[in-house]
């Protein structure tokens, strides 16, 4: 600990043992907590979530589905400690950058000790760790001497110290105290004024691969009131929450003037049990291990398997559309007669093309689990069932590292971060944990390359076209046998260019529904979520990754970030405040690096997060020398899976481009393509 630290520390121990007795922020923080819980029995007994829009409604009833993976789901016990630290940086006039000498004090009430005691032992989970072959459904394990490092309901970290603006939990209010409105930031710089631009080197199959990879890595649990009853932070005629941050609307707003205010709740807070900043909870594991498709624990993932003794998901069979996902038990369609999908993840039926991705790894698995089965008769339904999910978990991460980013980050990024590298070994020391700034603003980036609607090409060469505001929870397409038409359509449909403006798709009609002109705002949505989480600004990660300082807006365009024009309307939406740049704007405002999809900072920081997601993961397919490692023929034959190989043994299509993710790959048809060598699972 430096110097100036230790006397901060050695001050604040003497000046407490005096405040104690004259300053109860104990007590204090109690009171509020009660308040708090009152309020929250008040809403719940009131059903707070009337006049909630039908969007805003599907946005927040997403949250209601996740199972609740830790006794404290609804526990208080940190939001007591968030209260404590406070109050006590509150009345001893503790600077917010010296939050983390809270965590370093001496002297502490007997009291907080005991609180922080029954926040741990909420937050517990017993792990009975062993060095399996396979992995655990909520990632535990994965680190034998971390073992709860990358499993579900676990807090994010961080590469640079959030900047709330009390030090601990409050949003980010900028140098002094304002920030610009994140709607009105959205309707300066992001809002889609002409036809979209497209990129020629990718298709519409990159843009939605990443959508199902990051379901694969994460989701950040909206704060929730019990009984499944939403939060409408909007109501004029209720309190409003303490987990509320709305934004308001200008009565001139073009496309929100019918009200005043959009909802927005603020995340649920990562049990740390610890006086100092929140931080924030992914409710998934965090490895690249296919949990969208299987689930995150063990009652997930048997629910949604086939009983028997085959090994194989659970399907539907739809005359004229194949095999579907089972009817969702929780989801509540509006299309009656067509009802939602279950998969691992219940964000499956969001959209077209995400659905699409589901229902392949799907059949996928079950083509897996049929040739290993012809090829080891002696096995279990349980022994297929695992080596399957082992291969399909192998190769979306051969994909995501051969196929997906290569063409997001260049040659020259993937070899700074060994992104490239066959015969590796794992690093125990790294952890697996997210990067809260990767999950909230970086791997965002591609909601910039969303288009408006969605190509469809029929066998006899018919192309449609799909409207992405119209089609939001709608599985009709998949039960009219449109699957390989999206597919079609989606390879020789040029990708949305990543740029700082965001189609009227997902920034005006987000998740709207059929009685609805209007949906959420999906870039100012993504602008207060940075907020919420304490995201500091963008220039501070860019001194962070490239080592330079960045001391006003015309730095942007002389270190080659972004162009002048769009540096100087940034200049004068934050007045002249280069620290109060959110990072989501700012990077979606970067000029593309060379040979890359996405700017200079956004690359060096999504290589940062895939880099560990890779070398942390013990079981990662090239790594040698661990108990999951596959051996070196298997390793190659996993090699030689890509996404054109799956879309051609799970579909009807005939021909398809060799690189499924670029439009102007060579089409061959599906019969010259190396067939799957599954011989190296021979036993």
């Amino acid at each position: 600990m430096e110097l100036d630290a230790l006397f901060k520390l050695f001050i604040l121990n003497i000046f407490l043992i005096h405040a104690n007795t004259e300053f109860d922020y104990v007590k204090r923080s109690k009171e509020k907590i009660r308040n708090y819980v009152r309020l929250n029995e008040k809403l719940e007994q009131a059903g707070n979530n009337i006049r909630l829009s039908n969007s805003e409604r599907a946005h927040q009833m997403m949250n209601v589905h996740i199972p609740c993976g830790l006794s404290n789901c609804f526990s208080n016990t940190q939001y007591l400690l968030e209260a404590i630290a406070s109050e006590k940086i509150s009345r001893l006039k503790i600077k917010k950058s010296d939050v983390d000498v809270l965590e370093n004090l001496e002297w502490e009430s007997q009291e907080v000790k005991e609180i922080q005691k029954q926040c741990l032992y909420d937050r517990s989970r017993p792990t009975d760790c062993h060095d399996s072959k396979f992995r655990n459904f909520d990632g535990s394990c994965n680190n034998l001497e971390r073992p709860d490092d990358g499993r579900t309901f676990t807090c994010y970290r961080r590469l640079l110290r959030p900047d709330y603006a009390d030090g601990v939990k409050e949003p980010r209010a900028g140098v002094e105290n304002v920030l610009p409105d994140a709607r009105i930031i959205t309707r300066k710089l992001h809002r889609m004024r002409h036809l979209n631009t497209v990129t020629t080197s990718v298709n519409s199959l990159h843009m939605s691969y990443g959508q199902f990879l990051d379901h694969d890595l994460e989701f950040t649990s909206l704060f929730r009131l019990g009984n499944r009853t939403l939060l409408n932070c909007c109501r004029l005629d209720a309190p409003i929450h303490h987990q509320c941050f709305p934004l308001q609307i200008r009565s001139d707003d073009p496309d929100f003037s019918h009200r005043s205010c959009l909802n927005f709740v603020r995340d649920s807070a990562c049990p740390t049990c610890n006086l100092g900043w929140r931080e924030q909870m992914n409710t998934l594991p965090s490895a690249i291990d296919c949990s969208q498709v299987y689930g995150t624990s063990d009652e997930i993932a048997m629910s949604l398997r086939n009983l028997s003794g085959n090994g194989e998901l659970a399907t539907k069979w739809i005359p004229g559309a194949g095999d579907l996902p089972l009817p969702s038990l929780q989801t509540q369609g509006s299309h009656p007669g067509f009802p939602s999908f279950q998969m691992g993840d219940f964000r499956v039926n969001q959209n077209l093309l995400l659905t699409t991705f589901h229902i392949m790894f799907l059949r996928f698995h079950n083509y897996v689990a049929r040739h290993l089965r012809r090829l080891n008769p002696m096995w279990d339904g349980d022994r297929i069932y695992m080596e399957t999910r082992r291969f399909v978990g192998a190769c979306m991460q051969h994909i995501t590292y051969e196929e997906y980013l290569p063409l997001l980050l260049g040659p020259m990024i993937m070899r700074k971060y060994h992104l490239d590298e066959d015969n590796t070994r794992y690093d125990s020391r790294l952890s697996l944990s997210l990067f809260n700034y990767f999950v909230t603003a970086s791997f965002r980036f591609g909601h910039s390359t969303i288009p408006d609607t969605f190509l469809t090409l029929s066998e006899d060469g018919k192309v449609g076209q799909f409207l992405l505001k119209d089609t939001f929870f709608n599985p009709v397409p998949f039960y009219q046998g449109r699957l390989e038409d999206l597919i079609r359509g989606s390879t020789l449909q040029f990708q949305d260019s990543f740029d700082r403006f965001v189609a009227n798709s997902v920034a005006r009609h987000l998740f709207q529904s059929e009685n609805d002109t209007v949906g959420l705002d999906l870039p100012t949505i993504n602008i207060q979520r940075g907020r919420d989480h304490g995201l500091p600004g963008y220039k501070f990660y860019v001194e962070k990754t490239h080592n330079f300082r960045i001391d006003d807006f015309d730095h942007l365009h002389k270190y080659g970030l972004m162009n002048r024009r769009t540096a100087e309307e940034l200049q004068v939406l934050y007045d002249n405040k280069i620290e109060d740049v959110d990072l989501f704007v700012g990077l979606l405002c970067e000029e593309h690096l060379k040979e890359s999809l996405v700017g200079p900072t956004a690359a060096h920081l999504i290589a940062k997060q895939f880099f560990e997601l890779k070398f942390g993961d013990r079981y990662f397919y090239t790594h040698r020398d661990e108990t999951g490692s596959f051996t070196l023929a298997q390793k190659a034959a996993i090699r030689e899976v890509f996404l054109s190989n799956i879309i051609c043994a799970t579909t009807e299509i005939n021909e398809i481009t060799i690189d499924a993710m670029v439009p102007q790959s060579p089409i061959v048809p599906c019969s010259h393509l190396k067939p799957i060598n599954f011989l190296h699972w021979k036993e």
